[in-house]
């Protein structure tokens, strides 16, 4: 397992899993709603009603993996090049509700659809390693995203307290702390791209 842990597979692929995987994961469970009150102004009832869309989307993104994967894999397609434009237009949309660009239950539609390409990150990380120990590959890379959705979760609650302390309204505070997550998952990215890697 220590192995695992420190092999150059498994760490280009580490970020990644924290910080996309389990940033989806800490914004799905606990901050989407606080932005949705605090940043576009909604109210409790059109927030939750969002994030329902939120994980519509993400629904009909693992339904369109399950059905396309096979075909796409026929056609040259890896689990690593779905990542890379996944991610990708993850950046791009998660830019657009940064920046309040485009209908807000849409952006977040698209959210969750397009993060269902985080379930890709167990194939591409597995990859690089023995079938016979795709458990234990498997059971790392979950446990970066858990780690990772929980150093989201505590790390953006920690960011917030000390930005409201400093002075800044909740909107604001919000938006650098997503701005912050942003900018870790534009480093985590990084080594994903063909020969770029950390």
């Amino acid at each position: 397992v220590a192995g695992i842990f420190l092999s150059p597979a498994f760490l280009r692929y580490a970020g990644s899993s924290m910080f996309f995987v389990g940033g989806f994961m800490a914004l799905q469970s606990l901050w989407a709603v606080p932005w949705l009150m605090n940043v576009n102004g909604l109210d409790i009832a059109h927030a939750a009603q969002t994030l329902v869309l939120l994980n519509l989307g993400m629904l009909g993104g693992q339904f369109s993996i399950g059905v396309l994967g096979t075909l796409l894999a026929r056609r040259g397609l890896k689990p690593l090049n779905l990542m890379q434009w996944g991610y990708g237009c993850v950046l791009v949309v998660q830019a657009a509700i940064l920046f309040n660009i485009g209908p807000v239950p849409l952006l977040w539609l698209l959210f969750g659809f397009l993060s269902a390409v985080n379930s890709q990150t167990y194939l591409a990380t597995s990859a690089n390693f023995s079938r016979t120990i795709f458990g234990r590959v498997s059971t790392a890379t979950n446990l970066m995203a858990f780690a990772g959705a929980f150093a989201v979760q505590w790390g953006l609650g920690l960011a917030l307290d000390f930005l409201r302390g400093a002075g800044l309204e909740m909107k604001a505070a919000l938006e650098l702390g997503f701005a912050g997550l942003i900018v870790l998952q534009l480093l985590a990215f990084v080594p994903l791209l063909p020969g770029l890697r950390l």
